[in-house]
């Protein structure tokens, strides 16, 4: 199975990028993140993506101060269904949508008012029209408001 931590170090650095990297042109599982039996610069891309989102959230930009504002799949590796875990700093219209890697719009976890906090938001793996995704990894967003949080889950059946 695929792993961003590809030297074992249960950190996710610039180390494993130069690993991924070298594996470009394999068949190498340990770095092919797209399911597609070949690493490509595409499993490369998705690695980048991955290092600068590692914590799945974000700081809210502009002249205030900083907000916190995150999600994060639960379990992660994932057999199908998984809870979304949503830190609000305010109440508002919260969304959490997933991605494939090519950035098409599988699903839509969340869209709806939320209060502030943290909140558990169940998923039950399925596209919009209730089929089971296939195994893989797959990109989250969660936004409210101006905030935005990125971050990754892998489907593993």
């Amino acid at each position: 199975m695929a792993s961003f931590d590809q030297d074992g170090d249960l950190a996710v650095t610039e180390a494993d990028l130069a690993l991924v990297q070298a594996k470009v042109g394999t068949s190498d599982l340990t770095a092919d993140f797209d399911c597609d039996s070949a690493v490509t610069s595409n499993d490369y891309d998705i690695a980048i993506t991955h290092l600068g989102h590692v914590h799945s959230s974000v700081v809210g930009v502009g002249d205030g101060p900083a907000i916190e504002f995150g999600v994060r799949p639960m379990p992660n590796p994932s057999r199908g269904a998984t809870d979304f875990v949503l830190r609000a700093p305010q109440a508002g219209r919260a969304e959490i949508a997933i991605f494939d890697v090519s950035g098409r719009r599988l699903a839509t976890v969340l869209d709806r008012e939320v209060e502030s906090g943290v909140q558990r938001i169940p998923w039950a793996g399925r596209d919009e029209s209730g089929r089971a995704l296939p195994a893989g990894l797959y990109l989250c967003r969660a936004r409210l408001g101006a905030l935005e949080a990125r971050g990754t889950l892998i489907l593993a059946r």
